[in-house]
């Protein structure tokens, strides 16, 4: 999916973990994520680890001005 999935994991954890209350992705986050093709990820949406919340990290590529991720 043109993404370093470690660095998406370490970066955007804090973001996307339940009960998360960040108002915004990191910008380290956000580098993790730029470029990546995001249709492709939304094949794993469901196979995200426990503690993570899916619609947080749906909303990440919108809230670094990447635009929507549309599954």
């Amino acid at each position: 999916c043109n993404v370093d999935t470690d660095s998406l994991v370490n970066n955007c954890r804090s973001y996307c973990a339940v009960g998360s209350n960040e108002a915004s992705p990191s910008g380290a986050c956000c580098g993790a994520v730029r470029g990546a093709n995001f249709k492709c990820l939304c094949k794993y949406k469901g196979l995200l680890p426990k503690g993570i919340d899916a619609n947080r990290a749906m909303q990440i590529p919108a809230k670094c001005g990447y635009g929507a991720a549309s599954c």
